[in-house]
């Protein structure tokens, strides 16, 4: 799975996406995020956006409504992929250099350094159907726009699981 994602196994790149996983686990445990429902920056491709002068704020455009949560089938975006994705934009301090599952094999196989330092990286491993399981919901706390809101994206947890625990397992693979 790591290999799929983040490339030929180097510790000094599975470090890095571990980094990435804990700084999101821990300022979502830590810190509040403000979620802005169609603000007027969107695009009309974009599902979500983050800007890197407001590091708690995560703007959903309308094309994020669109999407179910749970993974469905592999490269499908979900929600809390989209999220997770803007997650470590804001908290990993990831880039975007490729984006959609075949993409972001591909820069996996041809480029792991850059692989480990792209926010839909991220989106793929968590939303890969292979990683699907049947759990119950966590709810995560969202303030929005002036109003209180619970997601339910019970995904989230267990990919930063997944994530801790599958830089641990990789050599089996």
């Amino acid at each position: 799975m790591y290999r799929t994602w983040f490339g030929k196994y180097k510790r000094r790149r599975a470090r890095k996406v571990k980094r990435v996983c804990r700084k999101c686990e821990r300022k979502l445990r830590r810190k509040s995020v403000c979620y802005t429902i169609n603000p007027s920056g969107c695009k009309s491709t974009w599902n979500a956006y983050v800007t890197y002068f407001r590091r708690r704020n995560v703007n959903l455009c309308p094309g994020f409504h669109n999407y179910g949560v749970f993974c469905v089938s592999s490269g499908s975006a979900t929600k809390e992929g989209i999220l997770a994705h803007e997650w470590t934009h804001n908290f990993g301090r990831t880039k975007d250099f490729a984006y959609g599952a075949d993409a972001n094999k591909n820069l996996a196989r041809s480029k792991p350094r850059k692989a480990v330092r792209n926010a839909d990286t991220y989106e793929s491993s968590i939303t890969d159907a292979s990683q699907c399981k049947s759990i119950k919901p966590d709810h995560i706390k969202a303030y929005i726009k002036g109003a209180e809101s619970t997601f339910k994206l019970g995904r989230y947890r267990e990919t930063l699981e997944w994530c801790e625990d599958g830089i641990k397992d990789i050599k089996k693979h």
